[in-house]
């Protein structure tokens, strides 16, 4: 489709959704990308809202997808993607631009809506063809995180995850002492990663953070190579497989991606994607499907490259294990 290539979901026929960068416009010199779908065999791009941008950011088991799109008159609008077709979800009343979050199985759509005269988003819920704000939580606004097949939506409120359940916001008190915990993303079993304080602090004095599982009432922390590095769970499946980064130096500014599986955290970027293009390395794990595959961002880290890929600075990898094909 162009240039360089981002993965952001995959649903368990390894079908995959993400953005991709298009040729840059001569006139303009603007930056656009386009949204697409890989089924496999081929890369579909999906097209826009009538602008010049689009970007996806989840599917389902369907192969629909939901993301942001550009219109004609400029601003974004969240999109649904379905039989070949680019859908505007629109706005909510009073609001300029939307953008699409995650969708279950059955269609629902969450996702956030902005506008020029309000400083904080505002989430929503698109089912049975409207769009539903979601309100605020004690007054603060929320973060729509994903939906589950209940049509229920996992939130997080200025320091406290919640469910958001037929026009019910619940506080899920993800409490251990005094310890807060920002929900992340959930399975369809209903365990749900999140990060949670440790009751520790670093060297410097930092209290310290690292990626739970919550289930059945227990929050299991699925463990750190050592106490200088913080976790970051970016998604599960149903399994209890992780996928995530962990970051360290003085700052947290290095990255390292992450599996976790069977107890234990296997970092990723040490795999060598080929031999003969020593200067791509894997720097993002973005999701996992339920037959353990995985999809991540690997970057060229040489401004010189002289490879096949010398005018792509990001590739979408997808990671299959061994075992998989056997299914």
């Amino acid at each position: 489709m162009g240039g360089s290539t981002y993965a952001r979901a995959i649903n368990d026929s390894g079908q995959i959704a993400g953005y991709s960068e298009m040729p840059i416009n001569p006139q303009t010199r603007a930056r656009n990308f386009h949204a697409f779908l890989y089924d496999g065999k081929k890369i579909s791009d999906l097209g826009t809202l009538g602008g010049p941008s689009s970007k996806a950011a989840a599917i389902n088991v369907k192969g629909q997808v939901v993301g942001e799109a550009s219109v004609s008159n400029g601003v974004k609008h969240a999109f649904l993607y379905s039989g070949g077709q680019m859908r505007d979800l629109g706005v909510l009343l009073g609001y300029t631009d939307s953008s699409a979050t995650d969708i279950n199985d059955r269609g629902d759509v969450i996702g956030v809506c902005e506008g020029k005269n309000y400083k904080l988003g505002r989430a929503f819920l698109y089912t049975a063809g409207k769009m539903l704000d979601l309100g605020t939580f004690h007054g603060a606004p929320i973060k729509a995180i994903a939906v589950d097949e209940r049509c229920r939506v996992l939130c997080y409120s200025n320091g406290h995850s919640c469910i958001y359940d037929k026009g019910q916001l619940d506080d899920l008190e993800f409490m251990t002492g005094s310890r807060r915990f920002m929900a992340l993303n959930w399975n369809k079993q209903g365990d749900i990663l999140g990060i949670g304080a440790t009751g520790r602090r670093d060297e410097r004095g930092n209290a310290t953070s690292h990626t739970f599982i919550y289930h059945a009432n227990k929050m299991t922390d699925i463990g750190l190579f050592g106490e200088d590095f913080g976790v970051e769970g970016v998604a599960l499946n149903n399994y209890g497989v992780v996928v995530g980064e962990y970051k360290y130096g003085s700052n947290y500014e290095q990255r390292i991606p992450f599996v976790y599986a069977s107890g234990k955290i296997h970092p990723l970027h040490s795999i060598v994607l080929n031999p003969d293009h020593h200067d791509w390395g894997i720097e993002y794990a973005r999701a996992v499907n339920n037959r353990g595959q995985i999809i991540v961002d690997v970057r060229n880290y040489s401004s010189s490259s002289s490879n096949s890929y010398r005018h792509q600075n990001n590739l979408a990898i997808l990671l299959t294990p061994i075992d998989s094909r056997k299914h």
